[in-house]
């Protein structure tokens, strides 16, 4: 056992990304979003672009929005900075969810916190920045 899993273990570590998304696809489909998980895109049969957010839901009241998720010492990849960026550019709430940001994000799926464009209050904004994801 490492010594993450053992820290989770007793509750006092970090979680992982696939408990992440576990509990943010669950409050997705609790509030009433339309959402698709991609995993491990960079394994599956991908056309077009790479670095797709880790989940893109719709929801008939809160509109789109696009999260990749990232484990405490999770880093994103300049493809999966470059969409957040442009997604934001584009109208669509997009973020990079860390382990400190679940809470928040819960109660943005849930509605009980403010507007859409709350989700750039997320610390996990593109770290990444240059040539190769211009700003919008």
């Amino acid at each position: 056992m490492t010594e993450d899993q053992l820290m989770r273990a007793f509750g006092l570590g970090a979680a992982t990304e696939d408990e992440i998304l576990e509990g943010l696809s669950d409050a997705m489909t609790l509030a009433g979003w339309r959402w698709v998980h991609i995993r491990r895109s960079d394994l599956a049969l991908v056309q077009g672009m790479t670095g797709f957010p880790d989940l893109f839901a719709v929801h008939p009241t809160y509109g789109g929005l696009a999260l990749e998720v990232k484990a405490a010492r999770g880093r994103e990849s300049a493809e999966q900075a470059a969409w957040i960026i442009l997604l934001r550019a584009a109208g669509i709430p997009a973020a990079i969810v860390y382990p400190n940001d679940y809470d928040l994000c819960l109660e943005l799926i849930l509605g009980k916190r403010g507007a859409p464009d709350e989700w750039r209050t997320i610390s996990g904004t593109p770290r990444r920045t240059g040539a190769d994801h211009p700003e919008p």
